[in-house]
């Protein structure tokens, strides 16, 4: 990416965008989108840390905030994003306090153990089996970040299916040892077109179906999705995207995991 930056073709940005809950696949956005209206975005400062960070100042559980200082998610590395890494980790203050708040708003539901005896997953049964009927049993998460904005989460965003009881879920939120680092993993951005806008030092975030998000794309060829789609003016390459665009060259892939 770096070299097709240096050459002028592209912006300085890439997004990401990943399926949902039992859905694979996804896109890769090399270089700059107008945002989506709703899109919302954090600081990411480049200098703060190797690594893709945001400024988380708030975790909100059913709309109320965890009584928690600020400070707590600017740890060592800070609030880094990694999309590689399958859950998320927070400081062990902040997981205890998100923790005992999930628990009070699941009085409903029935706890059990996780799929496997060598980890203590907090795990309940009873919500069903349908995952987009998740936010009846389980409370809206909001994660504020320093500008005020926030990202919405839905249950999909920090649970995972349990593996050997059916209609059974656990939670994909650890504590992250005794590192003060908050690490917000893959499962935090599910079905979320993530925009790492490396030129104005930011990213975006914009709930969407990832899974189907080449089917708002209006591109030139067959029906089927290429592996590749752009159009080609000039010496840019300009995506074609429902919103008004910049230069980018839009990759459409399967992914073959998916996060239970």
């Amino acid at each position: 990416m770096d070299q097709l930056v240096d050459k002028g073709v592209i912006s300085d940005s890439f997004s990401l965008c990943y399926g949902g809950m039992d859905v694979g696949g996804g896109a890769m956005i090399l270089g700059g989108i107008s945002s989506p209206p709703d899109m919302v975005f954090s600081h990411s400062d480049p200098f703060r840390s190797p690594y893709y960070n945001i400024e988380l100042k708030e975790i909100h559980v059913a709309g109320k905030p965890l009584k928690l200082s600020p400070r707590i998610f600017d740890g060592k590395h800070g609030t880094v994003l990694d999309s590689g890494t399958t859950y998320a980790y927070l400081p062990k203050e902040a997981f205890l306090a998100f923790r005992n708040a999930l628990m009070k708003k699941t009085g409903s539901l029935k706890q059990i153990h996780g799929p496997d005896p060598n980890f203590h997953d907090l795990c309940f049964s009873g919500a069903g089996r349908d995952a987009s009927q998740l936010s009846a049993a389980f409370p809206q998460v909001d994660m504020v970040f320093s500008n005020g904005q926030k990202l919405s989460l839905s249950p999909e965003n920090y649970l995972f299916r349990h593996t050997k009881v059916s209609g059974a879920y656990c939670l994909g939120i650890f504590q992250n040892g005794e590192d003060p680092t908050t690490l917000l993993g893959g499962i935090i951005v599910r079905n979320t077109l993530v925009t790492y806008d490396r030129e104005n030092d930011k990213i975006g975030f914009w709930k969407t179906n990832c899974s189907e998000l080449w089917k708002s794309l209006h591109y030139l060829g067959p029906p089927a999705p290429p592996p590749l789609a752009f159009h080609s003016q000039n010496t840019n390459m300009d995506c074609l995207l429902p919103w008004p665009q910049m230069d980018c060259l839009l990759l459409l892939f399967q992914v073959n995991f998916k996060l239970n």
